[in-house]
Formats: structure tokens, sequence, C-alpha cells
């Protein structure tokens, strides 16, 4: 297969995207170090068929654009988003607007790097796997039947709990492109409602349970405030989802039984004011799902019935 290329913006020479480039790729407004172009290369190369469907869906809705990729607001990944050629202020010095105006929409697509002040416009282009075709490609979500191909593991070790660290579960997230679920496709993410799995490592021989490890919670506390839909994805069949509810309220465990089961007590209130308190990011994204409102709040009753709560916890 041909290596994706990227253009030098204003008639440079194209760099294959997969190997380490022959000469400095120089924007119009500054010479980007080979770091940064090495970094925007990888991104690139690595979204390439998210971002070409991506970039088609938009020149099919509002014409002649460039993908715009923002730095994180909130510390778990970029932003990106779809400006059109009307949106871009014309005549600025770093403006795509000449590079969005030359490109062939049914072959390559526009895309924009912003980092550090500084904005980097490439034009990019795969022979083997065009925008039309990756978007094409991205209806193979469009089927309502979901299989285990659907579900996302997202491990996480034990030192990346005790040091907060996000990234195992932000790469898995991004790779499947619902880190942000308003870039997503409506299929994919009706595709895996309830799919997410993140099982946590390193515990194995710590006699307590996961929810009563302080840094576990802590560490769902802050996968929580930095990325509100863990309702919406986290599955129950693996436990995922009881897991952030339990780190958010408050409960009693009583060990018994031969094999000694541990029984959890919960404040029911807690757990009915915890899911209420996440119906706006859970209905912005179940909506978008293409999901009507009873099915939507079935599925919330049923995430409530683990908990024992009998009837609809909260409407949509």
């Amino acid at each position: 297969m041909k290596s994706k290329q990227i253009e030098q913006p204003e008639g440079g020479r194209p760099l294959d995207a997969t190997t380490r480039p022959a000469r400095r790729l120089e924007n119009p407004t500054e010479d980007a170090p080979e770091e940064k172009r090495s970094r925007h290369r990888q991104f690139i190369s690595g979204q390439y068929p998210s971002l070409a469907a991506f970039a088609w869906e938009g020149f099919q809705e509002r014409g002649r654009g460039t993908l715009l990729v923002m730095p994180p607001t909130d510390g778990i990944g970029c932003q990106i988003r779809y400006l059109s050629l009307d949106e871009i202020e014309p005549g600025s010095p770093d403006s795509p607007e000449p590079q969005i105006r030359r490109y062939t929409p049914d072959t390559q697509f526009v895309i924009t790097m912003q980092e550090d002040g500084n904005e980097s416009t490439y034009v990019i282009g795969d022979r083997n796997l065009t925008p039309p075709q990756a978007h094409e490609q991205s209806k193979g979500l469009s089927s309502d039947t979901v299989d285990e191909s659907d579900e996302v593991f997202a491990e996480v070790r034990r030192e990346d709990v005790e040091a907060g660290d996000l990234r195992p579960i932000v790469e898995a997230l991004e790779a499947t492109r619902i880190l942000r679920p308003g870039d997503s496709y409506p299929n994919a993410l009706r595709r895996r409602r309830g799919m997410i799995h993140i099982p946590v490592k390193g515990y194995d021989l710590d006699p307590r349970e996961l929810w009563d490890v302080p840094e576990v919670v802590r560490f769902w506390r802050k996968l929580h405030e930095v990325w509100p839909y863990g309702l919406y994805f986290l599955s129950h069949r693996a436990g995922s989802v009881q897991l952030l509810i339990l780190s958010h309220i408050q409960f009693t465990a009583q060990r018994g039984g031969p094999e000694g089961q541990v029984a959890l007590r919960v404040d029911k209130n807690q757990v009915v004011g915890f899911i209420r308190g996440c119906l706006e990011p859970y209905i912005e994204v179940s909506r978008r799902a293409g999901f009507p409102d009873e099915d939507g709040n079935r599925y919330l009753h049923e995430i409530a019935s683990l908990f024992g709560i009998p009837g609809e916890p909260a409407g949509q």
C-alpha cells in the first residue's frame, strides 16, 4: 500500500507520512521544529481513516473547509472540528484559505494543527483510501447488531492508578473516537453503549475490593470529572459502571457465606442522585446515537436495578 502523503503548504514537495522527513516542512508562518512535524505526522498517519471520513462528512454538509485540531482544554486529548471556508478569516498570514481553495475533496482533505499559538496546515491524500471511501467504510458501524468486536478494553495498571495517569484510557477512547462523543458517528456511539471495560490490574494480592481502595476511588472520580460519559459507555457486565458509581457514593460492605462473598448496602438515594447528575451528558450521547428517549430511560433503569432500585430512577 502506498503511504499517505503530507503536502507542504504553498506547493511544497510531498512528504511520506510514515518515514522520517528528508527536509523541513515549512508552514507559511513558521519553520516548525522537526519534533513538532514528527508529532503532526504521527497523529495524522495514525488517525487517517477517521480524519478522512470526518473531513468528507464536513465537506458534504458544509462545503470546502479544513479540520482544525486544537490542543486539549481539559487534559484528555485534542479537539477536532470542521471549519468551512466561510468561517475562515481571509488575509491572515497563517490562514489555511489557499490550501482550502486548491485541494481536491474527492482525493484529499485539509488539516490545520493548532499548537503553541501557531497553526500548521497540510493537504492530505491517500490513493488507496480516499475521503469518500473512508466515509463509506465508517458506515460499517451502521448495523444495530452488537457483538464482541464492539467491546473496548482499556486496561489500567496499579502504577497508573496510583499516579492518577488517565493516558491508557484516553488512548483507548481516542482510538475508538468516543473520547469526544460530539465528534463521533451516531452509529459508532450506538454500538458502544455499555461496551467499555476498564480492568484494573495489580490488586490481585490486595485483600481489599477495588471500591475500597482510596487511590482507585480517586482515579475513577478523576476520570468522571474529565470524561462524564461513563454512565452511557461503561460496561455493567464487567463491573466498570458499578465501580464508577461506588466511587461517588457511601456504602457499607459485609463479608459472609462460606466463600466470603461481599454484600454491599448502598444509599439508594445517592445512587439516584449520581445518575441524575449524569443526565445531561448521558442524554447528549444517547440522543446523538439515535436512541429514543424511552430506550435511553430503560437503560438507566437497568443500571439502577444493579443496586436494587426499582422503577425509573430518572427521566429523559
